[in-house]
C-alpha cells in the first residue's frame, strides 16, 4: 500500500488533510499554469457565474417572492447573493437611465430663472447643456437609493413584527424587490426608446403595450411578493402593501426631489 506524501500549506505551512488548510484556510491550488489550464478554468467559472445569472433572473422577474423565500430557508447557492445582484443591477440600471434619459426632460428658461440666479455660471451651463444635470442627478442617484433601501426592509420590519423574521430577512426581500424594479424600468425605458427609434408604426404599437404591460407588473408583483414572502390574508397584505408603497414613495420623492434641486442648482 502506497502511503501518500504528506502536503503543507503553501502560505502557512501547515500539515493539510485536505484541498483547504485548517489553520489560515488557504486551498491547495496553483494559479501558475499553463494557458491551456487559464483558458479552461476562465471558462468554467463564466460557465457557472452564467448558470446562476439566469437560475436568478427568470425567478426574479417573473416569481414574485420565490428568491427571497428561497434564500431566507438557506437555498443560497445557485443564486447570485442578493447584494451582489442589487449592485450590479444599480449600476447597469443607472448607466442606461443616464444614456437613455432625453436631455429635454430638464426645461429651464432663461425667463424663468431670476436674475440673482441667471448669473450664477453653473446655472447658465446647465442652461446650455441639460445633459450636465442629467449625469449629476444619476451620479447621486444611485447612492441615494443605496442609503434609503435599508428604510424598507425597516417598513417592512415595523408592519410584520410579530412575523418572526428577522431584520436580515426583510432585507433580503427588499434587495430582491429594488432590483427588480430597477430592472423593469430598464426594460420600460428601453422599449420606449427603441419605439422612437425605430419608427414602424406597428412596432410601436407593441412596444408601447410591452411597456404599460411592464408599468403594470410593477406593482403588481410588489404586492405578490408581500403575499407569498409573508403569507398572511390578503386583507392584512393589502393593507400593510398600501402602508408601506405610501410611505416609502413619500421618502424617494423627498429624497430625489433635494437631489434634482442639488443637481440643477449647485455650484
Amino acid at each position: 500500500m502506497t502511503i501518500p506524501e504528506p502536503r503543507y500549506c503553501d502560505n502557512c505551512q501547515a500539515s493539510l488533510h485536505g484541498d483547504f488548510c485548517h489553520q489560515c484556510g488557504q486551498e491547495k491550488k496553483s494559479y501558475i499554469r499553463n494557458l491551456s489550464g487559464v483558458i479552461t478554468e476562465f471558462f468554467g467559472e463564466f460557465s457557472n457565474w452564467d448558470t446562476r445569472v439566469w437560475r436568478t433572473l427568470f425567478p426574479l422577474w417573473f416569481r414574485p417572492g420565490y428568491l427571497s423565500r428561497r434564500y431566507v430557508s438557506g437555498h443560497r447557492v445557485p443564486y447570485v447573493p442578493p447584494l451582489r445582484l442589487y449592485l450590479f443591477t444599480s449600476i447597469l440600471a443607472f448607466l442606461t437611465f443616464t444614456q437613455l434619459t432625453p436631455p429635454d426632460i430638464v426645461t429651464i428658461e432663461r425667463a424663468q430663472v431670476a436674475p440673482e440666479l441667471a448669473a450664477n455660471a453653473q446655472l447658465q451651463s446647465l442652461l446650455e447643456n441639460p445633459q450636465l444635470a442629467i449625469n449629476r442627478f444619476f451620479r447621486l442617484a444611485p447612492q441615494v437609493m443605496f442609503i434609503l433601501l435599508p428604510s424598507f426592509a425597516l417598513l417592512l420590519k415595523l408592519l410584520y413584527l410579530r412575523s418572526g423574521h428577522y431584520y436580515t430577512e426583510h432585507l433580503i426581500l427588499a434587495l430582491h424587490s429594488h432590483s427588480f424594479v430597477l430592472q423593469m424600468l430598464v426594460f420600460y425605458l428601453t422599449t420606449a426608446t427603441l419605439g422612437e427609434l425605430l419608427g414602424i408604426l406597428w412596432l410601436g404599437t407593441g412596444l408601447s403595450w410591452l411597456g404599460t404591460l411592464i408599468l403594470c407588473w410593477i406593482p403588481a408583483y410588489l404586492l405578490l411578493s408581500q403575499k407569498r414572502f409573508y403569507r398572511q390574508r390578503w386583507g392584512k397584505t393589502l393593507l400593510k402593501f398600501s402602508i408601506t408603497a405610501a410611505l416609502y414613495t413619500l421618502l424617494l420623492l423627498t429624497a430625489f426631489v433635494g437631489v434634482v434641486l442639488f443637481s440643477v442648482f449647485s455650484a
